[in-house]
């Protein structure tokens, strides 16, 4: 009896030992542990962030940021072409200084030709010797400014497109679930060369136009305040309809960008189709594959890409006619201003 109660004792008293240790060390495990691990997996993260890390996964809700941010963001990822489009910026003033120059020199050039007196053939060959002059120079900046916006954009849009391939490929299986493949092979291809240009030409045109206008109506206040007053009246009406052709260009230009992807992951599949059909099929169906049925398929994806399109109208109407209107309204207003 004694030895029974003995028994158990001993027993009960290692299998509490053991417990304590197994639960001291399973506990001391999740110590070291939980530095390292992250319980909380997260799905998704920003694709254009420029981080020092490769790709980090960030949580799916973020609160969307501010205009300010996101421009800051993504001017930076043409950091790395700072010096070349720091130059194009220099050569950029010299050619619109060039640009500004040629009312100023022909009133010059008027003003000799009215003016009566012996050397005025003198003078007006070496005026003329430095307008050319001044018209090589800025020919030359303006070739220096295009190659190296160019470049620049190029090599912004190849960074780009590697950031953007890099982030696909850590995204999860949830992702992949939710996002069509043809939508993100357009992303890489067409969206990529979209911002691209958009932080590199399309800065650079604004640039040029912004600087040629500050100095085109501080020339004209300088000459004639009166003048610049009235031709200044334009501004209002134009910045109006600046800031509505934007926002209809950018919905319209969405809409493109989507129905491209559209586009992109239907042909993808049919020629994914397509390839394994006559790879597994016999000699009698490859045959009966004609011409015919060819220009049936181009014909049928014609309609998809048309029936994707739902504003196929907006598309190839009036998509265009929006943004020659408003070229010519933006042309017309400068000569309504040079005019006045």
């Amino acid at each position: 009896m004694w030895f029974q109660i003995l028994h158990s004792n001993l027993f009960r008293n290692s299998l509490l030992t053991y417990r304590k240790n197994i639960s001291s060390s399973y506990s001391l495990l999740l110590k070291n542990s939980s530095k390292k691990l992250n319980i909380s997996r997260n799905t998704y993260f920003p694709i254009f962030l420029n981080t020092k890390s490769c790709f980090p996964r960030l949580i799916s809700n973020v609160s969307k940021k501010p205009v300010r941010k996101e421009l800051r963001r993504i001017l930076k990822i043409a950091e790395s072409q700072k010096w070349k489009l720091t130059g194009a910026v220099v050569l950029l003033f010299i050619s619109s200084t060039v640009t500004m120059a040629v009312p100023f020199c022909v009133g010059k050039l008027i003003d000799m030709m009215t003016s009566s007196g012996d050397d005025l053939k003198t003078n007006l060959l070496f005026f003329c010797k430095i307008l050319v002059a001044i018209f090589i120079i800025g020919a030359f900046a303006n070739f220096g400014r295009v190659y190296l916006i160019n470049i620049s954009s190029h090599q912004v849009t190849n960074t780009l497109r590697r950031k953007v391939y890099g982030s696909i490929l850590c995204q999860e299986a949830a992702f992949f679930d939710q996002t069509k493949t043809g939508e993100l092979i357009n992303r890489i291809s067409a969206d990529t060369t979209t911002v691209g240009m958009s932080i590199t030409n399309n800065i650079s045109d604004g640039l040029r136009y912004s600087f040629i206008f500050t100095a085109a109506s501080c020339l004209m206040v300088y000459t004639s305040p009166l003048l610049a007053s009235i031709g200044l009246m334009t501004v209002a009406p134009v910045a109006i309809t600046a800031a509505i052709a934007g926002k209809i260009l950018k919905r319209n230009s969405k809409s493109v960008q989507d129905a491209l992807a559209d586009a992109t992951q239907w042909k993808t599949a049919r020629i994914g189709c397509s390839y394994i059909a006559k790879f597994n099929g016999n000699q009698a169906f490859n045959d009966c594959v004609t011409k015919r049925d060819e220009q049936a398929e181009v014909h049928l994806y014609h309609e998809r890409f048309l029936n994707l399109c739902m504003f196929h109208y907006d598309l190839l109407v009036l998509l265009p006619l929006q943004m020659t209107s408003w070229i010519s309204k933006a042309g017309l207003s400068h000569n309504l201003f040079f005019f006045k």
